[in-house]
């Protein structure tokens, strides 16, 4: 899981969590990822489902750039989140790793 700042959809700096994600990747060439990304419900529903698919692209983006091959990447924006009480573990992404 990768939890994003409110209204944020890319990343300013490098990411420990998804570094080690891109290192598993690399070190299990069979591995496909796919990318689910969500929102809390702050605002409209219709910005928040644009909001989570731009933070699913800008992960799968961040992979690509670290060299792991797009093909092995599926991403979909998921919208609005009400999974966990606190606004911010909604505001995440979640990963399925599979072989």
């Amino acid at each position: 899981v990768y939890e994003f700042p409110y209204n944020v959809s890319d990343f300013i700096t490098t990411s420990k969590e998804l570094d080690k994600l891109v290192e598993i990747m690399k070190e299990n060439a069979t591995i496909k990822i796919s990318i689910y990304a969500y929102t809390d419900n702050v605002g409209v529903q219709k910005e928040n489902q644009i909001l989570s698919e731009k933070r699913a692209k800008a992960i799968a983006d961040y992979l690509i750039k670290n060299q792991i091959e797009s093909q092995r990447i599926s991403y979909q924006g998921k919208g609005i989140s009400t999974k966990y009480q606190k606004k911010s573990e909604n505001r995440r992404a979640e990963f399925l790793l599979m072989e």
